[in-house]
């Protein structure tokens, strides 16, 4: 029922990549953040396992729905700790086009009027 379609979403759905991005991510960020792989990694793995695992449990009616949800709680703040630095560094390799023009006309872009 409910549970065996959000386990499928697990695994064919939006979350199905999940652990590839992770480790995508790892490889941009090992060099910022070597602690990232052994904490934030864990943080969006740990989860995740844990609400696959919860949901089994559901579906045989051994479950609390609300520890599913706390698994899902984890899981977003694990997403934020990974997302936030990924932020940060795609605003470093991308900076406003004010601070890198593209054309002639966008020279006076950097200038300052007083």
């Amino acid at each position: 029922g409910e549970f065996s379609s959000a386990r499928e979403q697990l695994r064919v759905g939006p979350l199905s990549t999940l652990r590839k991005d992770v480790a995508a991510a790892t490889e941009l960020l090992r060099l910022e953040r070597p602690s990232f792989e052994r904490f934030e990694a864990t943080a969006v793995l740990g989860p995740l396992e844990a609400m696959d695992r919860g949901l089994r449990e559901c579906q045989k009616g051994r479950c609390s729905t609300e520890d599913v949800l706390v698994d899902i709680d984890m899981l977003e703040g694990g997403l934020g700790d990974i997302l936030d630095p990924l932020g940060r560094k795609r605003a470093e390799a991308d900076p406003p086009a004010c601070l890198a023009p593209q054309t002639e006309a966008d020279e006076d872009c950097n200038q300052l009027t007083l």
